[in-house]
């Protein structure tokens, strides 16, 4: 459950332009190879999943320390 609200909250932020990175190549191919599986049930969950064979370790790691932060009130 918490990981599909991280997910969700990431995208949030970057359609919100609320977070930004400084053009690090392994996030931005990380980002290319990502995708978003929409909760079937519930409008603001979604899992970040993989759109082919690529990494997408760096987007999962930003979608929980993200929320973490945000929970934290680090923002």
């Amino acid at each position: 459950g918490e990981r599909l609200k991280a997910d969700y909250g990431l995208y949030s932020l970057i359609k919100d332009r609320k977070i930004t990175h400084l053009g690090w190549p392994e996030l931005d191919d990380h980002m290319k190879n990502a995708a978003a599986k929409q909760a079937k049930d519930e409008d603001t969950k979604m899992r970040i999943i993989k759109r082919g064979k690529g990494k997408i370790d760096s987007v999962i790691a930003a979608s929980m320390s993200s929320y973490q932060c945000l929970l934290l009130n680090l923002d």
